[in-house]
């Protein structure tokens, strides 16, 4: 019986891990046969010249069919991985978000060691916070970004990572508040312990006093994540390797890195009218929304007043980013 020998890999959009040879016996060349291939690029590359009785079929090792999930399972590991992540930044991370709060309170601080005294005050809301928010934002960004890709073409994806964002904003935000009013009033050092700060909260305000600066937040966070998430999601894209693998940890936290650095930055003014809203129920500051408050702080203070902050504020989200996103894609991939 004479072997006839020949190449599986002779087109050129193949992948060389497919460059099989194969050996047939003469009296299997009956008839025609088609070889259909599945290249890097998924597209179905058929030669026809070769002779055999059967239909052989390769496909790329890496590229072998993988059901996304639903809608209900992106939400589900989104709220884990966000909650994971969150955890694990403010935790880390909680001191210079100290340093900007005291910065930002009021005009005339300055660098000085009484920055740094009880640097650690508030952490037990913002670690109580981290979770909860976390996962509500992330568990609704994946939720809709899951519906938002299913409806919009590739070159408007960033439309739909926007859409995303604004609804994560809308949800984690909601969580978030009561919990930031308490943090930055500790911070402050305008009452002692999370315990005082929710007594007067609740006694001169009632309830709303632990949502006031909920609409400052949101938008705030807004234009932040408009910023960050498509930019993160643009950086991951440019970065992603051609077999189409997930990108290894450290790689999605630089891109989280400099993702959040620079929305960190652009939107530092937003971020100290947030917080002088916030504070200003025991301050007596008559700042009324956000856009009278950037407008007050500019004439009263100056506009280099309004980046008050802006040095830790860009620490803090910079590292954070690549911490919160390092850990938020490792765990995303392990529970998919």
């Amino acid at each position: 019986m004479t072997g006839h020998r020949y190449s599986v890999a002779k087109h050129s959009l193949i992948s060389t891990t497919c460059q099989h040879n194969y050996w047939c016996s003469s009296s299997a060349w009956s008839q025609p046969a088609v070889f259909t291939f599945v290249s890097k690029t998924n597209e179905r590359v058929t030669e026809t010249p070769l002779i055999t009785r059967h239909i052989i079929r390769v496909s790329h090792k890496n590229h072998s069919s993988k059901e996304q999930p639903s809608p209900s399972s992106a939400f589900r590991v989104g709220l884990i991985s966000g909650a994971f992540a969150g955890a694990i930044v403010d935790f880390v991370l909680f001191p210079l978000d100290t340093l900007k709060t005291r910065l930002q309170v009021r005009q005339g601080v300055v660098w000085s060691s009484q920055l740094f005294h009880g640097i650690y005050r508030g952490l037990g809301p913002a670690v109580a916070a981290s979770a909860p928010a976390g996962a509500a934002f992330f568990g609704t960004y994946d939720f809709t970004k899951r519906i938002t890709s299913r409806w919009l073409s590739e070159p408007y994806q960033v439309l739909g990572h926007m859409i995303s964002a604004i609804a994560g904003d809308v949800a984690g935000s909601t969580v978030r508040v009561p919990f930031e009013v308490i943090k930055q009033n500790l911070q402050a050092g305008i009452f002692s312990s999370s315990r005082q700060a929710v007594y007067h909260i609740m006694k001169r305000q009632g309830i709303a006093g632990l949502y006031r600066g909920w609409l400052s937040l949101i938008l705030r966070e807004i234009p932040f994540d408009i910023i960050e998430f498509p930019l993160y999601e643009y950086l991951k894209k440019r970065w992603r390797r051609d077999d189409g693998a997930p990108l290894e940890t450290w790689k999605s936290a630089t891109c989280g890195c400099i993702a959040g650095a620079v929305a960190a930055a652009l939107t530092t003014p937003l971020d100290v009218a947030k917080t002088r809203v916030m504070l200003q129920g025991t301050q007596d500051i008559p700042y009324r929304g956000i856009a009278y408050t950037l407008l007050r702080i500019a004439k009263e203070e100056g506009v280099n007043c309004l980046f008050s902050g802006m040095i830790p504020r860009v620490l803090w989200i910079g590292l954070g980013g690549a911490i919160f996103f390092g850990s938020f894609e490792t765990c995303k991939q392990w529970m998919e």
